[in-house]
C-alpha cells in the first residue's frame, strides 16, 4: 500500500489482505484512495498497481450541539398566532439519519408557544397578554434520528411587548476594539478588559442586561451583563486569529 496515508492502513503481502492500523472517523475523512502494488518473484520481476477507493460508514458517534446555548427575542403581545419568533439551531456533523436533528420543547411553553421539529422555529400557538405574563423561558432539547441526545439543552427567553414599547438600541450597529495578544498561553491573563457596550431605551422603567448570541463558540470573551463590559476568558493569540466578530444582544 502506498505511503500517503502513513500508520492507517496495511496489506498482507500473500493474501492482499488491507487492514486498518489506526481508528477511522468518516468526520474527519470519508474517502481513502489506496494505490497498492503486485510484483511476482521472477527474474526480473513484473508488477502492476491498482487504485482502491475505500469509503467509511458513518455510524453514530456524534450528539447534536446547540450553537449558540441562549437565545433572546421579543414578541407583541398582540401578534396573531403562529406568528415566527426565534429559531434555535443544532448541528450534528453524522452523515445521514444519524445527523439529523429533531427538536422539542421540554418546558416552558405553557401552550402558548411549539416548535417546528425539523428547523427549529419557534411560534406562537396561544393569545399573549403582557399584563398576564410579561416574559416566558422556554427549555428546547435536541436529538437526531439515532436517538443521540444533545448533551446541553438549549435555553430561550422571550419577552412579551406592550405596543407602546421600546426595545433597547444600541447607538450604532457595531463597535471596533482592540486587545493586545498574551504573551504566551502559560501566561494567559483573564479578565483583560476588551470595551464596553451600551443600550439606550426610551423606556425608563426597564433595566437592559447584555448577553453575548453569537462569534465567540470557543468561549474566549465573557460580558457583564449589567454593564456591558466585555472582559477576555481564554488566552488571546494572534497567530491563531487576529479577528473576531462578537454579537451582543441587549434586552429589557
Amino acid at each position: 500500500v502506498n505511503l500517503k496515508y502513513p500508520d492507517m492502513f496495511s496489506i498482507d503481502g500473500a493474501s492482499g489482505r488491507i487492514t486498518t492500523r489506526s481508528i477511522l472517523d468518516r468526520e474527519v475523512q470519508a474517502t481513502y484512495n489506496l494505490v497498492v502494488r503486485a510484483q511476482d518473484a521472477g527474474t526480473p520481476p513484473q508488477s502492476s498497481t491498482a487504485t482502491v477507493i475505500l469509503n467509511v460508514t458513518d455510524i453514530n458517534d456524534n450528539a447534536p450541539v446547540f450553537y449558540p446555548k441562549k437565545y433572546y427575542a421579543r414578541v407583541l403581545e398582540n401578534e396573531p398566532i403562529h406568528t415566527s419568533v426565534v429559531q434555535v439551531q443544532a448541528s450534528d456533523p453524522d452523515f445521514g439519519d444519524n445527523g439529523t436533528v429533531f427538536y422539542s420543547i421540554q418546558s416552558g411553553a405553557e401552550q402558548l408557544f411549539a416548535i417546528h421539529i425539523t428547523n427549529g422555529w419557534i411560534s406562537t400557538i396561544g393569545d399573549l397578554d403582557r399584563e398576564t405574563k410579561a416574559s416566558y423561558r422556554i427549555v428546547v432539547a435536541a436529538a437526531d434520528k439515532g436517538g443521540l441526545r444533545a448533551m446541553e439543552n438549549a435555553i430561550v427567553e422571550i419577552g412579551v411587548s406592550d405596543v407602546q414599547d421600546s426595545p433597547p438600541e444600541f447607538p450604532s450597529s457595531g463597535y471596533r476594539f482592540n486587545i493586545m495578544e498574551d504573551d504566551s498561553r502559560s501566561n494567559a491573563r483573564t479578565g483583560r478588559r476588551v470595551g464596553q457596550v451600551r443600550a439606550t431605551s426610551a423606556d425608563t422603567l426597564g433595566t437592559i442586561t447584555y448577553a453575548i448570541s453569537g462569534g465567540d463558540k470557543e468561549g474566549i470573551f465573557s460580558i457583564n451583563e449589567e454593564n456591558g463590559v466585555i472582559t477576555t476568558a481564554k488566552s488571546i493569540d494572534r497567530e491563531l486569529q487576529d479577528m473576531y466578530s462578537v454579537q451582543v444582544v441587549a434586552k429589557a
